[in-house]
């Protein structure tokens, strides 16, 4: 065992002497988990208006997935297999391709691997928010919430020189309070939501509705949806359908974890939906997610390889980031009156008690 690997396991307590034993853990690998995290995410925008048509790819590295204890040792081989092995493969396979993509990293991971992360950076991929270990938003308080955001807010834009302008929420779970506090680190678009699975759209939160109770009479519950507040932040759609990691990454004792899904099958699915959007929208974005401790294997990489092949030969697509996507869109579609909209970049750093503006 490397000295490097080492001191990871005596940190996160996993023992020295055969890290792949049965010990707590800290970590799951993959973009969007520990030491990878959510990774690649395939975006297609077709316009309408004869100008360059969009075709985003989203990867993300991330450390930490399995915490408080739940994870095993050998999640951790995973996840530095992702941080290290996996993104530079994926980083290849980009170059290779001439694709910029999108990056969600956690914090723990840009700290860990400050190598691979450079070469992300460097290699002119955009790099969003992800939290810091992989967190779950739900699960914490709104003061949790803020100082994880701070602080990664922070690294990100001391790390690429300008702030990040997009977020993924970790699990794909946002908090009540999630969307006003990016609103308030100007961030200007989100990828957690999936009200839509092809078009980005302005995302309204707080939408209220009454759970059922059997305990009570029906009209307790009979209500309709009561819709939340407009806002002027971009969500360009999640997908569960496409993303690499529930099919084709194995996690010991997690539910729906598959690990040995033939990476056609997941390609005939993932070509299926392009095909859909393809035919049915002039303009629309295809976002798939992928992830380096997922992706970053050769039977997956052949099957990206193919997939990249398959829809750059089809007639008005093009490879673009997620925050080129937010631009054209925000380009086309203005936030509904009254939205509250995002600040403006640094001026949390500034006025830490910012209040947000509606247009």
């Amino acid at each position: 065992m490397s000295k490097d690997l080492a001191d990871i396991c005596r940190t996160n307590g996993v023992p020295v002497g055969d890290a792949s034993d049965v010990a707590d853990a800290v970590v799951r690998c993959a973009t969007d988990e520990t030491i990878c995290g959510r990774a690649l995410g395939v975006g297609a925008v077709k316009t309408i208006d004869m100008k360059d048509d969009l075709e985003g790819l989203n990867a993300g590295v991330v450390m930490k997935d399995y915490l408080e204890g739940e994870a095993k040792g050998f999640m951790l081989l995973f996840g530095l297999f992702a941080g290290t092995v996996g993104v530079r493969r994926l980083l290849k396979m980009f170059e290779k391709y001439n694709i910029k993509t999108t990056w969600f990293i956690p914090g723990h991971s840009l700290e860990t691997f400050p190598e691979e992360c450079a070469m992300i950076r460097d290699a002119g991929h955009e790099i969003g928010l992800h939290g810091y270990s992989h967190e779950n938003p739900v699960k914490m308080t709104i003061e949790q919430q803020h100082a994880i955001l701070d602080k990664t807010y922070k690294q990100l834009t001391e790390f690429c020189g300008k702030p990040p302008r997009g977020s993924v929420a970790p699990w794909w779970e946002s908090s009540k309070e999630g969307s006003e506090l990016m609103l308030k680190y100007g961030v200007e678009y989100d990828h957690s939501f999936s009200h839509h699975d092809c078009l980005p759209y302005y995302l309204r939160t707080g939408d209220k509705w009454t759970p059922i109770d059997y305990s009570k009479h029906p009209s307790h519950w009979m209500k309709p949806l009561e819709p939340g507040l407009e806002t002027g932040l971009v969500e360009i759609p999640s997908n569960w359908y496409l993303d690499d990691l529930p099919p084709m990454m194995f996690i010991k004792k997690a539910p729906n974890s598959h690990g040995w899904v033939n990476p056609r099958d997941v390609e005939d699915l993932w070509r299926d939906h392009f095909d859909y959007f393809y035919r049915e929208y002039d303009d629309f974005c295809f976002p798939v997610t992928i992830h380096p401790d997922v992706s970053g294997h050769p039977h997956v990489i052949f099957m990206l390889e193919r997939l990249i092949e398959y829809i750059s030969s089809k007639e008005g697509v093009q490879w673009v980031k997620m925050e080129d996507i937010c631009d054209d869109f925000k380009s086309r579609n203005q936030p509904a009156k009254g939205a509250l909209l995002p600040a403006e970049h640094r001026a949390i750093l500034q006025d830490p008690d910012i209040q947000l503006q509606k247009s």
